[in-house]
């Protein structure tokens, strides 16, 4: 976290869209055989990062948040569970240390399929096929994406979120005429992205990955979660304390 906020105010600073990592003293051989994957990255790529300085910039790697779950990965929705990153079960705190994501995928996993060997009901009629009008057009994907990265990464501000919410509900304006599966992506990714972009700009402190530029410092009475709602097409968002949180 300390690196990745370094790099990108460096890159503000500088009006750079990266910055260059020096793995040359590791030699071929190291680079082969510590990091392979990454090596392979860099030569797909024309880069030997034996012999060639390696632009990185930071970028979205983990969800600490998600869909609100107990611990057996039940939702409030009767029969339908969530498990891994789409979850938010509190395991990992307000950061997730490095190398961790298999605690969610593993364990919940298995309580999951424990839960529905016993809950699992019998075939009924088929869901109806209610699909909403309004998805959004495909393109607003990486709208989403150029938004999120700009002003909901790394660094976060009233006028960093206020910005990204501005652009979020712009977006909203272009819907598809056609119900594909990159529309209803666009569209899934867009609620998501609104979602959090709201609870940053609500969280008015510092804790964990979430970093406020303009509140530095944790404020303890933010020690709890935002529980945040779709209801009628409106993101609405409640405060629960830890010890109200189940």
């Amino acid at each position: 976290d300390v690196v990745a906020k370094a790099i990108t105010r460096r890159m503000s600073e500088t009006g750079a869209d990266h910055v260059y990592l020096d793995g040359r003293a590791f030699g071929e051989d190291t680079w082969r055989r510590r990091f392979p994957t990454i090596w392979e990255s860099c030569r797909a790529h024309g880069i030997d990062p034996a012999r060639e300085l390696i632009p990185v910039r930071p970028a979205a790697h983990h969800a600490s948040g998600g869909v609100r779950t107990d611990l057996y990965g039940r939702t409030t929705i009767p029969g339908l569970y969530a498990c891994g990153e789409v979850a938010c079960t509190g395991v990992h705190g307000a950061n997730r240390l490095a190398s961790n994501s298999l605690l969610e995928g593993l364990v919940f996993a298995e309580r999951i399929a424990a839960d529905l060997a016993t809950r699992l009901p019998e075939p009924r009629d088929p869901v109806p096929d209610d699909r909403p009008e309004g998805l959004l057009d495909p393109a607003v994907r990486g709208e989403v994406q150029q938004a999120m990265t700009a002003g909901a990464g790394v660094l976060r501000s009233r006028d960093s979120l206020d910005e990204t919410c501005r652009r979020l509900m712009a977006a909203r304006l272009r819907t598809s005429d056609e119900p594909c599966t990159e529309a209803w992506e666009a569209t899934n990714l867009h609620l998501v992205a609104s979602a959090l972009a709201a609870a940053a700009r609500e969280r008015e402190e510092t804790r964990g990955s979430h970093w406020r530029e303009d509140f530095p410092d944790a404020d303890e009475r933010w020690l709890g979660h935002l529980v945040t709602v779709l209801r009628d097409g409106t993101i609405t968002m409640e405060y629960q304390k830890k010890e109200e949180a189940p």
